[in-house]
């Protein structure tokens, strides 16, 4: 335990009495010696207080808090990380849970490249009425064989037949706490989408990849979440139709604090990120159009679950 880097891992918590004990018990199960939990409770109104007081009475390695007012989601998971000071730090989810192997596995990766600031796994994806399938990584948008180029085309195109990558979930691997703070820092604002404050570890470093199933995460349970939550500034802001140049004027403010990033990386940053907003717009455009399901109205039903089938194939195999 002594040569193994600490690794926080920051639990920010609203109203999750649900799948909570799940949630830290998977994390406390992890194979990985040197950890430390951080649990921040965002003034939740149900038992999940109660419950994260339980397990940090339990265990030494569990730190607990009741934030004095409530911050939001990416407020609560800011003031958890500003205190950490561990080498690397993970951004758990309340509703999710984890392989005991999860940590070591993707530690030990990150230990064996120094130029990587993150790493991740497959995730095993759970939608709301039990059923799942799984997000392979593996193949053509691998992004431990992506250079810089290729990684920023994948989080901010849709890439994968006009559809976004979820290389966005790589934020909740195991991450250089350094790396994290440094997004914080030039990120101007509440990230509205996800990927515009990904970028910015992409810009730092390497992404390293591990073939195997290693997270499981619960759809939809999140959103539903902060959507009953009095001070999330990310639903709020979800819903402004301005968002795309929102978003896309956040990435280029934070464009400018980077530094040390070469004109190159930063004229194509610049390049990729015009192309993004425009992505963003022609998806709503389409909604508005044709609708959510227009090829569930447009064919017969055996034509369109069959299509259906074939996409959700090519999802859970790469």
């Amino acid at each position: 335990m002594v040569n193994l880097p600490l690794v926080t891992i920051g639990l920010p918590v609203y109203n999750g009495e649900q799948w909570i004990n799940q949630a830290i018990d998977s994390l406390i199960d992890q194979d990985y010696e040197n950890i430390e939990i951080v649990i921040a409770d965002d003034q939740s109104t149900d038992n999940t207080a109660k419950i994260c007081k339980k397990y940090s009475k339990i265990y030494d390695n569990v730190i607990f808090n009741i934030n004095k007012e409530n911050l939001g989601g990416q407020g609560n998971l800011f003031h958890i990380l500003e205190k950490c000071s561990s080498e690397y730090f993970v951004w758990g989810s309340q509703d999710d849970f984890w392989k005991n192997n999860y940590v070591s596995s993707l530690v030990k990766k990150l230990e064996k490249d120094k130029d990587m600031v993150l790493a991740s796994g497959n995730i095993e994806m759970i939608n709301m009425d039990g059923s799942s399938y799984i997000i392979n990584f593996a193949g053509k948008w691998d992004p431990e064989k992506l250079n810089k180029y290729q990684l920023i085309t994948s989080l901010l195109l849709p890439v994968d037949y006009g559809k976004w990558i979820k290389n966005n979930l790589f934020l909740h691997g195991v991450i250089r706490t350094s790396s994290l703070k440094k997004c914080f820092e030039v990120f101007p604002g509440v990230a509205g989408h996800d990927r515009s404050f990904i970028l910015f570890l992409i810009l730092q470093g390497g992404w390293g990849y591990v073939d195997e199933v290693l997270y499981h995460r619960r759809t939809g349970v999140g959103e539903l979440i902060r959507k009953a939550a009095p001070n999330d500034k990310i639903n709020k802001l979800g819903q402004n139709k301005l968002l795309p140049f929102i978003s896309a004027k956040q990435m280029l403010v934070g464009l400018s604090g980077m530094l040390s990033i070469n004109f190159s990386i930063k004229l194509y940053c610049f390049v990729i990120i015009v192309a993004y907003v425009i992505s963003l717009y022609l998806v709503q455009m389409k909604r508005v159009l044709f609708g959510v399901n227009f090829l569930k109205r447009m064919l017969p039903i055996k034509w369109y679950n069959f299509i259906r089938e074939i996409k959700n194939n090519q999802i859970k195999h790469g």
